[in-house]
Parts: C-alpha cells; sequence; structure tokens
C-alpha cells in the first residue's frame, strides 16, 4: 500500500483574514444597538418632558404672556443629557383644539421640491388656551444618526431621526 503524503500550507495569516472579513459587519451591529439605545433613551426623555411640560400648560403655570422660545426652554431642561443641543434640534406645537375626536391641527411634516421630508415650523403655533380648553401639545425632536440602514428604517427629517411626543388634556379651571 502506498502512503500519500500530503504537504499542508501555511495558516498563519487565517485569523487575520477571517476577522478582517467578520469585523466590519460587527462593528457596524455593535454601533447600530448602541444607536439604539440612544434612540430609545432620547424618546424616552421626550415623553416624559413633554408630559410634565404639558402639566404647565394644563395648570395654568404658561401664562398668556410666555413666549415659544420660553416654553421650548422649559422642555429643554427636563431633557437631561441632551439639554445642551435640544434648542436647535426641538420643535413644538401647542393649540386649543375643538374635540379630541377630530382635532383637526395641520401636519407640519411634508415633502418640499425634491420629494425630501421636511418640517415647516410655520404650521406650528403656540397658543396656550384658556381655562378648560382642550390642548393638544406636540413635541418633535431630530436626532442625528450614523448607522446606514438604521436611517432608513427611522422617519427622517433633513437626515435625522425624527422623534414625537404628544400630550393632549383639558386645561384646569385656573
Amino acid at each position: 500500500m502506498k502512503r500519500h503524503i500530503i504537504k499542508r500550507r501555511g495558516r498563519e495569516g487565517a485569523a487575520a483574514v477571517e476577522f478582517a472579513l467578520v469585523s466590519l459587519p460587527f462593528f457596524v451591529l455593535i454601533l447600530a444597538i448602541l444607536e439604539i439605545a440612544v434612540v430609545l433613551t432620547v424618546s424616552a426623555l421626550l415623553e416624559t418632558a413633554t408630559l410634565n411640560s404639558g402639566r404647565l400648560v394644563r395648570t395654568g403655570q404658561v401664562s398668556q404672556t410666555m413666549t415659544q422660545a420660553e416654553f421650548k426652554a422649559e422642555i429643554c431642561e427636563r431633557m437631561l443629557v441632551f439639554r445642551s443641543q435640544c434648542m436647535g434640534r426641538l420643535f413644538l406645537d401647542v393649540r386649543p383644539v375643538n374635540t379630541f375626536s377630530n382635532p383637526l391641527v395641520p401636519d407640519p411634516i411634508g415633502k418640499n421640491g425634491q420629494g425630501k421630508t421636511v418640517f415647516d415650523e410655520e404650521q406650528t403655533a403656540f397658543q396656550p388656551g384658556q381655562p378648560r380648553d382642550l390642548m393638544v401639545v406636540r413635541v418633535w425632536y431630530r436626532q442625528p444618526t450614523m448607522t446606514p440602514f438604521l436611517n432608513q428604517a427611522m422617519s427622517r427629517v433633513s437626515g435625522d431621526t425624527l422623534l414625537h411626543a404628544t400630550s393632549a388634556f383639558r386645561n384646569e379651571p385656573y
């Protein structure tokens, strides 16, 4: 019987090549997981800030003399670690409505001439209402994202992920 001798090739660089093939998708996945965590944290903070700031409207603590910028600063104060860039990323709409079942509030999100989604601040208002008015407080926050596939899966305006929170209530008889 003849024995066949098989010569093995050198495998010194195989681990480096395998790591190079697997590392890019792995690090993109890790970045996406971290970005999702940041987006969910910002979303939770935005919901809480909207509810707590809406309470100021509901109880009459937001007077008719308060400006939209002052109310925006009030919301941003409640955004904790994200408050430094909040003023430039936050949009709000506070207005009385006739009914909650069909509030008839304009949608500030639309398309521009190139088909890109844009936010039209002229469709927003700041009217804290009178005692016993039905109110809607809507807040939008633009959160930048970097992960390519995550960008496509989220609602986007001007390249950023658009987060939204709403609070509807009846003003107290203050």
